[in-house]
């Protein structure tokens, strides 16, 4: 069996992200599901003449008896295909809130760790056109904007790590039709029949919504539409943030008669750019949310969202890091400190010192603080290098002092790339 000639469909998807793919290790997602299971073969059958390594793994929720069977059968699927798998434990479910939530964020930070540790830039996972359909559906009875319709993007970077989705133009069944002219059997997870779960009810829905044309294909068009339509917006959002919008340190400082003069669209998407780069979340905070705090800078009221606070005054809105989400961040020197933040310097930092948020105590040993240009609420969550409780660094240090914390990245207000 070729794989472009006999499920062209599938080769196509492939070749339109990896045709000119040249790194040395790409990572797939694996479940033990048909999608997944598909995108493990398909990958490996695709990049079998090119040196390109496929590394897999799984993540093991233990939420359910069989899961340690499952994590089983994946790497007995591996083996066969002579790929390199791991299993990933989940062991930080408290019974309380949003299981699949929380689950599927779990998931997210347990699979880009392990990529970034095996120095693995780009991470597979299988979602399909099916997949596209039920969060469309999902989102619309959420009221959802542009920015939620759009549906799952086609990539998205997390941490350094870029997660793709090759799949996305393709229905369930195509895949399982792959895997069944393989002889491969697929793992079907019961959850996916429990009406306790939205996403069971909205696949029951769309069945009888076929009928009236709401398809798959038609509502992955839809996407795909809306896609479009939110990069025309978030390239106007750019340009006027690029005229308005300056960093002090961490902080992100905005011209206030300019931002209230905007649109209330482009004015939301630059407001959730910034608290999505400030907080470090991976998604953009609900609309409503923003909404909130959007009036509140009309109404010239202090607010907090998304770990982060704004304050404004007469010329100016200020959005930087809410201490209260930070004071009991610590990291080691070596390490990026609440996903903004490294060090940098002439010489390694004493073996057991930490990067933490400056505080009072900070503030109070600081001869720099004088020249900083932040209210007090922003300064004190404001990152620090400490050994023990002395303070070795705060973001005011002289660059010919031997350590200096540095932002690893800006908002992406201020890049050439579409927003995500």
């Amino acid at each position: 069996m070729s794989l472009k000639s006999d499920f062209p469909a599938i080769h196509h998807a492939l070749d339109s992200k990896f045709g000119m793919y040249r790194s040395m290790r790409l990572g797939v997602a694996v479940s033990g599901g048909g999608d997944s299971l598909a995108l493990l073969h398909a990958l490996t059958e695709y990049f079998s003449d090119r040196p390109t390594q496929i590394i897999a793994a799984t993540v093991n929720h233990r939420l359910r008896p069989e899961a340690l069977s499952e994590v089983q059968f994946c790497a007995e699927i591996a083996n066969k295909l002579k790929i390199e798998h791991q299993v990933l434990n989940w062991d930080d479910w408290d019974g309380k809130g949003n299981l699949q939530a929380q689950a599927r964020q779990a998931r997210y930070d347990l699979l880009t760790t392990w990529a970034r540790h095996n120095q693995i830039s780009t991470l597979t996972t299988a979602h399909t056109a099916n997949d596209q359909a039920e969060t469309i559906i999902m989102r619309l009875a959420r009221a959802s904007g542009v920015e939620g319709l759009g549906g799952i993007p086609s990539y998205r970077d997390v941490d350094g790590v870029r997660v793709l989705r090759p799949f996305l133009s393709l229905g369930r069944e195509q895949l399982q039709a792959y895997l069944t002219n393989q002889g491969v059997n697929w793992i079907s997870d019961p959850s996916n029949d429990n009406r306790r779960f939205e996403r069971v009810k909205v696949r029951e829905a769309l069945r009888h919504l076929e009928p009236l044309g709401l398809t798959t294909p038609v509502l992955t068009e839809v996407a795909g539409n809306l896609q479009s339509a939110k990069e025309a917006l978030n390239w106007y959002a750019r340009k006027e943030a690029q005229d308005m919008v300056t960093l002090d340190k961490g902080d992100v400082v905005i011209e206030r008669k300019k931002f209230c003069a905007l649109p209330k669209e482009t004015a939301r998407r630059i407001l959730a750019c910034v608290l999505r780069w400030i907080g470090g979340s991976d998604y953009t905070p609900r609309r409503d949310s923003i909404t909130q705090v959007l009036e509140a800078i009309d109404a010239k009221y202090a607010s907090t969202l998304n770990g982060c606070a704004v304050q404004h005054d007469d010329t100016q809105v200020r959005v930087f890091r809410e201490y209260q989400a930070v004071k009991n961040v610590r990291s080691a020197a070596h390490e990026t400190w609440d996903r903004r933040w490294r060090i940098s310097g002439t010489k390694s930092p004493p073996k057991n010192a930490t990067i933490r948020a400056l505080g009072a105590d900070g503030v109070r040993q600081s001869l720099n603080v004088p020249i900083a240009t932040q209210p007090r609420a922003a300064l004190i969550a404001n990152p620090s290098l400490w050994l023990h409780e002395e303070l070795l660094a705060d973001p005011w240090t002289a660059s010919s002092q031997p350590w200096n914390l540095q932002l690893i990245s800006t908002p992406d207000l201020f890049s050439t790339s579409i927003l995500d």
